[in-house]
Formats: C-alpha cells, structure tokens, sequence
C-alpha cells in the first residue's frame, strides 16, 4: 500500500540486472541459446510463414534490441506506452479471446507467452526468489492483509529464499503476454489478491495502483465512520480519497469488505481499548523498552501511542506489519480529531 520504492530505493538497479539474467551472454561474447534475444532470433526463423508474427518479433529486436529493454526493464508509465504502441502497430493480432464466457490465450498469444517463457525463464529460477529476498516486505502491497513474504531455509549445503506468495502480472498475462517477463509488472502479491479477485481483470496505471508507480498510502485514508465505540460490531471502517483516483484501486479488491471482517474489527477494538486504558505501569514499561526518553508525568506521547495501537510509527513500514496502513490510518484520525 506504499510504494515499493519507498523500501528498496535501488529497483532499476534490478531491473537492469533482471535484463542482463535474462539476456545471458556465452564466453565467446554471443547470447546464449536461452536468452530472450536468442529466443526471439530463433521465432523469426520458426514463425517465417507468419509475416505478421515475425514483424512483431522484429519489433523487440530492432534499434539493438530498443523495445526489448523497454518491456524488460520499463517503468509501470513505460509499460503502458508499449502496450498503446503494440495495439496501434499489430491490430491483427488478438492475443486473448473469449471462450466459454473466460478470458484465455489465443493461438498468437500462446506463441508470445512460449517465447516470454514466464515460468520457465525466470518463476523457476532461484535468482527470482533471490531478487524478491532484497525488498523484505511482509504483506501484500494490493491489501496489505495477506502474506507476501520470502522464507530462508537451510537445505543442508546453502541457505536459500523461498517465495511463499504469488507474482502477479498487473498487466494481464493473457492480454499482454509480451509483458509476462517485465520487472515492473511482476508485484509480489498475496494468493487471495491474485487469483481471487485480480484474476484477468484489465489494470492500467489510471484505473489501478501499481505499486512500483503509485501509493495507496497517498491516495486514499481509512476512517472510522463513528469513533465512539463500545463494542466490537460497532467497528465500521470505511476509507476516502486523499487524492483523487478511481476507487476501483481498493474496491476490485474488495478492501472495505475485507476491513470489515469481524477478526480485524476485533483487531481495532482491542487496540482502541488499550489506549484509553493504558496505565502508569504501561507507560514505564513502554519507555524501558523503546528507549523513549520523556517526562513520566507527560501523558503518552504520539510514538508511545502509536506502539500501544500497534500501528507503524512511519508510513515506509506500513508493508512490514499486516493492516499496517488500515492502523495507522485510524491512530492519525484518532490524534487530529
């Protein structure tokens, strides 16, 4: 619900490294057979009785490989160019069609997602674990509810990351098969998010928040609709914008339900609770620990409340704690109001 950026500042570093691993390079200083450039040399020559299949491999590879390094290494704002570009340049390729009222691959489409070889390439690779390993979030950046955590285990001779989540493609894969293997549109995202509710849905950069382009942190607030609350089911969470933006960006995620849930309203309450009862002994316990030097006659200042509500002091934290932004938003309400 942050910007990744705002975690690990150094993404097209990655990105740039993301283009070189999959762009492998053979001692005598030739590209691998398995390297993307490879990969599309050799589908003109496979596809040669295609002359609208191989102009479009020819696309990626001319101006020494351009838009190749556009769609591997581009920005979420980039991404959307290239798709404009491929629609307007290749309207007789459909990559997606309808069948049985579900969104799958076309034939054209099945042969672009075999060349951008997703699965194969790169899901696989340890080197994906890897890269994910550096951004050390916990939680889903579309929700900020599920887990989107990476594992270190001992295999007996390393020790190796282990993605326990799912990266979802924000730019359809089946719609944009051509992106499957483009660091900005891989979010490490939540099961729930991913194959529950995104699914196929068609996402852009004004309709949706990508994460590595956008913050939901700067655009919308959770609020609650009434802050004198006695009981658990008097938690009503609801959220606006702070900038406007399609609500779309929540809503297709269904946020205020899952808000809602009687689990997190539980959540919130106890944490309400704990700050209108929280004692001297509290108070003395919380500075011994945290180090937080203050007048012990002073009522719990901001930080000290912000730990007792077990909400991120600082808003780059909010992927690190589940509900971290949903916390933080109801604490900032709380203080201001």
């Amino acid at each position: 619900m942050i910007k990744i950026d705002d975690i690990y500042p150094h993404l097209d570093f990655l990105a740039k490294r993301h283009y070189i691993f999959l762009n492998e390079k053979v001692k005598a200083g030739g590209y691998r057979a398995g390297a993307m450039i490879s990969r599309l040399k050799q589908a003109k020559i496979d596809d040669a009785g295609n002359p609208l299949l191989v102009s479009f491999w020819e696309y990626f590879l001319r101006d020494n490989n351009k838009n190749l390094k556009k769609i591997l290494i581009g920005r979420p704002g980039i991404l959307q160019e290239v798709i404009a570009d491929i629609t307007a340049r290749f309207p007789g390729i459909a990559f997606s069609q309808i069948v049985t009222g579900r969104l799958q691959a076309s034939i054209e489409g099945k042969r672009v997602q075999e060349i951008f070889d997703y699965s194969g390439l790169y899901r696989s690779k340890q080197y994906c674990h890897d890269v994910y390993a550096k951004l050390e979030i916990s939680s889903c950046p579309y929700c900020n509810e599920g887990t989107a955590k990476v594992d270190c285990y001992d295999d007996g001779d390393d020790l190796l990351n282990v993605l326990n989540h799912q990266l979802d493609h924000f730019f359809c894969q089946v719609r944009y098969p051509y992106l499957s293997l483009s660091f900005f549109n891989l979010i490490p995202a939540c099961n729930v998010c991913n194959s529950g509710y995104k699914g196929t849905s068609d996402f852009t950069t004004t309709t949706h928040i990508n994460p590595y382009d956008k913050s939901v942190d700067e655009h919308f607030e959770f609020y609650l609709t009434d802050k004198a609350i006695f009981k658990e089911v008097e938690v009503n969470i609801d959220y606006q914008s702070r900038i406007a933006f399609p609500n779309s960006a929540l809503d297709d995620f269904d946020i205020k339900t899952r808000y809602n849930h009687p689990t997190v309203k539980k959540q919130i309450f106890r944490s309400y609770n704990a700050l209108d009862t929280h004692s001297a002994k509290i108070n003395r316990e919380i500075r011994e620990t945290y180090g937080i030097e203050m007048p012990l006659e002073d009522r719990l200042r901001s930080e000290e409340r912000m730990l007792i509500f077990q909400a991120p002091s600082e808003s780059r934290d909010i992927l690190f704690q589940q509900y971290g932004k949903l916390k933080r938003d109801l604490f900032l309400d709380l203080e201001l109001n």
